[in-house]
């Protein structure tokens, strides 16, 4: 695909600036993020639409167009997949069991709607 003219919703530019920090950190450190953003990582469409503040829900394609080209697939997809990034990025920070850390990722990677990169 070639390069997003500003004016075309699925262009980044569209994305608020805390939405992408806050995706950022889920996507890094698996720190949990607010309601909207945990709907449209669990592709919960209806979800996403009540908890958008106007300017996700403005950016909302743009948002989707940027998880869909950027964000690895195997840490979104589903609630519990979303769910266990969160556990194991919690984990990882808090010095949990190694044990912990690997019966989340094991759960992760058999977890129901999990894509493979």
């Amino acid at each position: 695909m070639g390069k997003l003219r500003f004016d075309d919703p699925r262009s980044p530019a569209w994305i608020p600036k805390e939405t992408k920090e806050a995706l950022d950190r889920y996507v890094n450190d698996g720190l949990e993020p607010g309601a909207f953003l945990q709907a449209v990582l669990s592709n919960d469409l209806i979800g996403a639409c009540k908890a958008a503040d106007e300017n996700n829900l403005r950016a909302i394609v743009a948002i989707a167009q940027h998880i869909y080209s950027n964000v690895p697939m195997n840490i979104h997809g589903t609630k519990d997949i979303v769910r266990l990034w969160i556990q194991l990025g919690s984990a990882t920070r808090f010095g949990a069991p190694a044990d912990q850390i690997d019966a989340i990722s094991k759960a992760l990677e058999e977890a129901p709607g999990r894509k493979h990169s």
